[in-house]
């Protein structure tokens, strides 16, 4: 890795937990962290469970919310307190360790990739987390709409792609900040991963996947509290994308097509 500079460390675990003291804990617990590791864990919930059961760590920094400010603009929040050369978007409800995520730095810096997204497995099955924007040429409907499409690596090697969800993201903090972040504004929960990777294809930057790096997702466990609330967010956060990347015309062209579908 470079050489740091006094105040910035090597990475930055971020965490967002909301009503999963438990899985936080795990997640947390299972880390490992060095002198120049530090880890960010930011408390959207309504209580100080979590708080109340965290153990203290040097490189620990915790931020709780007074309300549920949202998965983007609590992931932002963290992003502005950071140090790392490197930052990890880390779900949850996701199960790794140091060492896995320093391997997937090693990779990302040996291929000069700026963003990089691992392998993650649900119940030893492959989840579709990386894809691509299509061309109008390659598929029509998904380059008027927007559409990701998402693959499935065969392989276990380093491919670039166009997206890749928000369960694990590794992405060098400058560029982050460069991009803008996560639109908060129009992304409470839902498509600002999606957004970001547009936005980053639309910069000419590509995100290496790298299936040598595997790691557990349990899935969508603080969204599958409230069905019908993570319903609204998805379709809130839908138009919102539709909108801002295709415009109005477009917004109103998908939501006819859905209503007689």
């Amino acid at each position: 890795m470079a050489t740091l500079q006094k105040d910035t460390c090597a990475l930055s675990i971020i965490i967002i937990n909301y009503k999963t003291p438990d899985l936080t804990l795990s997640v947390v617990n299972m880390l490992d962290l060095s002198p120049e590791t530090e880890l960010i864990v930011v408390d959207n919930s309504p209580t100080s469970e979590l708080k109340d059961n965290l153990s203290q760590k040097k490189q620990l920094t915790y931020i709780k919310n007074s309300k549920n400010i949202g998965f983007a603009a609590a992931v932002n929040q963290a992003a502005n307190q950071s140090r790392g050369e490197w930052l990890v978007l880390l779900n949850s409800d996701t199960k790794t360790d140091i060492k896995a995520l320093q391997k997937l730095i090693t990779i990302a810096e040996k291929h000069d990739a700026q963003v990089a997204a691992p392998q993650l497995v649900h119940d030893n099955q492959v989840e579709k987390s990386v894809g691509y924007f299509d061309s109008f040429t390659k598929h029509p409907l998904n380059s008027i709409f927007a559409r990701p499409r998402a693959i499935e690596a065969h392989s276990n090697e380093p491919i670039w792609v166009d997206l890749a969800t928000g369960g694990v993201l590794l992405i060098k903090r400058t560029l982050f900040n460069d991009i803008g972040q996560f639109d908060a504004l129009q992304f409470f929960m839902y498509f600002e991963d999606i957004d970001l990777s547009y936005r980053l294809k639309q910069a000419g930057i590509s995100i290496l996947h790298v299936p040598e790096v595997k790691i557990e997702h349990l899935g969508g466990k603080s969204a599958d509290q409230d069905k019908i609330q993570k319903q609204k967010n998805y379709q809130h956060s839908l138009q919102n994308y539709l909108a801002k990347h295709k415009g109005k015309v477009i917004l109103r062209l998908n939501n006819l097509i859905h209503a007689f579908s």
